[in-house]
């Protein structure tokens, strides 16, 4: 159902967070959480690396998605503003990705990001991010300008690894709705924190 106070169809009741102490400065992001399938495909993948012995930290299930936009600090009465281009960006149509390939940034040779990707037809994705941008920017909203490829990192590396091929079996990875996330850095790495959810095509 819509929230009226905002005068449009397109929020959710997801909107606004339920965490009262969002930070003055909250570090965000925009991206789609992973499902069940693509959870167990990283499993597995963390299951094969392990085995090489890479000196590698891993991601838990729960923290694996596909960022669509990374916006760094965003002050607190900014956030309302991004909710509502995720609002509306969240009007286009659901899509799927096929994850079938390991790869590493900056390059395989030298990974110190190891991630889950589409290595076949990733227009939708790049679609999606794109409308989403353009909302952003139309409301001033600051953010990386860098190129959004279709991935879900899995691993990280202190010491650049060399990635060599790994198998994975394919699995359709259907893409229904948006997030937006806070991301606070702790002692003991990364916490994420959804602050809205947009279902897509609502």
């Amino acid at each position: 159902m819509p929230l009226t106070t905002t005068g449009s169809s397109m929020w959710k009741r997801s909107w606004p967070p339920p965490a009262p102490n969002l930070q003055a400065m909250p570090r965000l992001f925009i991206a789609a959480w992973v499902d069940e399938a693509v959870r167990a495909r990283a499993v597995d993948a963390e299951a094969a690396l392990r085995a090489r012995g890479l000196a590698l930290r891993f991601y838990a299930p729960d923290q694996l998605h596909a960022t669509m936009a990374f916006l760094g600090t965003v002050e607190r009465g900014r956030v309302e503003e991004v909710a509502r281009a995720c609002a509306w960006a969240a009007a286009q149509a659901p899509f799927d990705l096929v994850i079938d390939r390991v790869g590493g940034f900056p390059s395989e040779q030298r990974a110190n990001v190891l991630w889950l990707g589409a290595g076949g037809e990733d227009a939708p994705f790049r679609a999606a991010v794109h409308t989403l941008r353009e909302r952003l920017r139309d409301r001033g909203i600051a953010l990386d300008e860098k190129e959004a490829l279709p991935h879900v990192t899995i691993a990280r590396a202190k010491l650049p690894v060399q990635l060599a091929p790994l198998d994975v079996a394919p699995v359709r990875w259907a893409v229904r709705e948006i997030a937006l996330v806070e991301s606070t850095t702790l002692a003991s790495g990364a916490r994420y924190t959804t602050l809205g959810r947009w279902e897509l095509g609502a």
